[in-house]
């Protein structure tokens, strides 16, 4: 009776962690469908580069694009001199960042029109300015030709002669993701090996032409 007791329990123990397995991984599917299903251009976004902070003006020049970017100094004072000391303490001077935020159209002191970064929270901070690596450009894979723009718009030309455009925006450090008006698009960044490639089951490898690439 006690072996037969000890061998429900084992058995009951098994059969719990592999519910458990199956759920969690079931969540994780979903969690990351809906993840993708509610992606947009005002979702939180990743940004990664050197920031030049003053009281009067700061902009951005961000890794991945290489473009200088203005920021929104609105509150952007209080939170450096509360929340950043490193950042506060080096005014003038480009420190750099890892940061989440978003893009906001707004107009500059002459009325144009002029993309602003507005900063939600900066999660790292390197005292020095650091190199650019840029990803813009050119790409192909499969017949297939992908143009990533650091004005954030893509363009895909297929093999059979159809082509898709769009916006892009980098979720984390080495995931970019594109958005059309009917698809969201997950791509992995290797800068090592200047490519992106899909998260299908055998997804297309775009590489970086770099007789064309946006520099």
């Amino acid at each position: 009776m006690k072996r037969v007791a000890t061998n429900t329990i084992i058995i009951s123990t098994v059969l719990c962690i592999l519910v458990l397995l199956c759920y969690s991984a079931t969540s994780s599917k979903d969690i990351a469908d809906v993840d993708m299903s509610t992606i947009s251009q005002t979702t939180e976004q990743y940004f990664e580069g050197n920031l030049c902070y003053s009281n009067h003006s700061t902009f951005f020049e961000e890794s991945i694009s290489g473009a200088i970017i203005p920021v929104d100094m609105t509150g952007m004072e209080a939170m450096i001199s509360t929340e950043y000391p490193q950042i506060n303490k080096k005014k003038g001077i480009p420190v750099h960042v890892k940061l989440l935020g978003y893009l906001s159209p707004q107009l500059n002191a002459k009325g144009t029109p002029e993309t602003h970064l507005i900063i939600r929270k900066i999660k790292e901070i390197n005292e020095s300015k650091r190199r650019i690596q840029p990803m813009t450009g050119t790409y192909s894979g499969n017949g297939h030709t992908l143009t990533i723009s650091p004005n954030r718009t893509y363009t895909l030309q297929t093999k059979n002669g159809s082509e898709k455009e769009g916006s892009w925006f980098l979720n984390s450090r080495n995931t970019m993701i594109l958005l059309s008006e009917n698809s969201r698009t997950i791509m992995k960044i290797n800068y090592k090996k200047k490519s992106l490639n899909g998260r299908e089951d055998n997804p297309t490898i775009f590489m970086l032409s770099s007789n064309l690439s946006n520099h």
